[in-house]
């Protein structure tokens, strides 16, 4: 027997639901009831708070966070945007300068509460709640109230999004606004073809792409989704994807006139055909179920992808969406990256977790009340993965990075003891520079000649031996262990003038020119 509909009236009913089975949940309906709506403030207020309560002191060694800092930095002080003291390393190009928007987000929180890290990730807890938000508005019509709340849940109580909470990264900004993008194009899709509404909302759109681009430079992935959707829905691009197109070209333009970006970003991937590989297995087995224990690494992933799977034809065959063309580009993008991170999949997560819900609605659809017997063991099992992943994190304060006692006394030394003109050569150049005010460029693990030729041509004056890494074969070690035997092998140019538990200063001799 078929469960009824609700009483109150049904505005639209998803094609994915208008066949329900004897096991189906009631549709999704709008307006939601005020029990529905605080239920969703009530999930969304206690991953808020999860987070908040849980932000840990200091901050891990990788220093693109020095790199936004230092950029909001000279937006307060009035330098130029470029001047991080970063010197360029051609045969180890690291990023030097970022996309302007997120830079922008963070000065107004370096204005009122100076080199303030947890207010910083504050702002970025705030922008991921923010997210949740548009999620929520993005898919209300496409789930029923209580899928969209576990969707919200998977969302935002996931040790993936967690785990990075107390990084100061451009992350959380760009998940806000590549949904804010979605609900644009949503209203600029249901507007028409043409009229003054439909211009506005173009404008919009254009925009949003631009502010996104400007973000993380994977925004620009948009505009040919966009083209992409237009041409397998009408076959020819749409008024309104030409126009927002303009408006990103034409910011976009005048963006990279003023900040010249993106080179060193390509020059820093070198894909292998194992990176592709292992881009397969990580991203798509290993990362969004992990439990932190081997014997349920891929087993979960396998499961929740069938789901997705089924989602996703769903939703693709019924009412196609951009989101369906962003999801590929986006994954066939991160293939071809040589960097491994989990915080890469934050765009796609989302709608992963959207169509891992549909498919959960379908098949108790197809299942009928046997379905309602499936779903809650389903549900239980990723709350089951996700506790057990929790209780292998670290809740307390990073053991190591730029603001231990050992860094700060370090870059206290460097500061009071070396001249404001003087080179330093580290491992974590952006970071010494934001924190010593001082000139920094990268140490390349290379031959001997190649490396003291470098330091010559740009007149390294210390040689910043460390951190010292707990994990001796992490990239950082290696590289820290690298600088170290260079000191040793040239005692004659390098003298010792400052050491403490994590860090050597080293003072070069005759490397001051050519």
């Amino acid at each position: 027997m078929k469960i009824p509909f609700p009483s109150r009236r049904i505005d639209r009913v998803p094609d994915a639901l208008q066949t329900p089975g004897p096991g189906v949940m009631e549709p999704p309906t709008a307006p939601w009831t005020r029990w529905e709506l605080a239920a969703l403030a009530a999930v969304i207020a206690s991953v808020a708070a999860f987070y908040l309560l849980t932000l840990r002191e200091g901050h891990s060694w990788g220093d693109d966070f020095a790199l936004y800092i230092h950029h909001a930095k000279n937006l307060v002080e009035g330098r130029s945007y470029s001047d991080t003291g970063l010197i360029h390393n051609p045969a180890y190009p690291v990023v030097g300068q970022t996309p302007p928007v997120f830079p922008c987000l963070l000065a107004p929180v370096y204005y009122f509460f100076g080199l303030n890290l947890r207010a910083m990730k504050v702002e970025v807890v705030l922008f991921f709640v923010a997210a949740l938000l548009v999620i929520a508005a993005l898919f209300r019509k496409d789930l029923p109230p209580l899928y969209l709340l576990l969707m919200i849940g998977l969302i935002g109580f996931n040790p993936i999004f967690w785990m990075n909470k107390d990084l100061v990264l451009s992350d959380f900004p760009f998940l806000f606004m590549v949904y804010g993008i979605f609900l644009l194009h949503g209203k600029v899709d249901s507007t028409g073809s043409s009229g003054i509404r439909q211009t506005s909302w173009a404008l919009a759109l254009g925009l949003s792409l631009y502010v996104a681009a400007a973000t993380r430079m994977v925004g620009v992935l948009f505009v040919p989704c966009l083209w992409a959707y237009d041409l397998l829905r009408n076959r020819r691009p749409s008024r309104a994807t030409v126009l927002a197109t303009l408006v990103f070209a034409l910011l976009y333009g005048i963006q990279y006139a003023v900040i010249p970006i993106g080179g060193t970003y390509f020059e820093q991937s070198h894909l292998t055909p194992r990176d592709l590989w292992e881009n397969v297995v990580f991203y798509l087995l290993r990362s969004v179920w992990s439990s932190g224990h081997r014997t349920l690494a891929y087993i979960p992933a396998v499961g929740a992808w069938t789901l997705v799977g089924i989602g996703y034809k769903q939703r693709w065959v019924q009412r196609r969406s951009i989101g369906e063309i962003y999801m590929v580009a986006y994954l066939g993008a991160l293939m071809v990256w040589s960097f491994r991170d989990a915080r890469y999949l934050y765009p796609v997560l989302p709608l992963y977790f959207f169509y891992f819900c549909l498919g959960l609605v379908e098949v108790q659809r197809r299942l009928g009340a046997e379905g309602r017997r499936w779903v809650p063991l389903v549900v239980a099992a990723e709350v089951v993965i996700y506790v057990a992943k929790y209780t292998t994190l670290d809740f307390g304060p990073f053991p190591a990075g730029p603001m231990k006692p050992a860094s700060q006394d370090m870059f206290r030394f460097i500061r009071d003891h070396t001249n404001p003109q003087d080179v330093l050569v580290s491992i974590k150049p952006r970071a010494v520079s934001l924190f010593t005010d001082r000139a920094a460029t990268i140490f390349q693990p290379a031959p001997d000649d190649e490396v003291l030729r470098h330091l010559r041509r740009v007149h390294v004056a210390y040689a910043l031996v460390g951190p010292r890494a707990a994990n001796s074969h992490s990239v950082l070690a290696r590289n820290v262990e690298s600088l170290e035997k260079l000191v040793a092998r040239h005692p004659d140019l390098f003298e010792l003038v400052y050491s403490n538990s994590s860090f050597h200063l080293y003072r070069c001799h005759t490397l001051g020119s050519e």
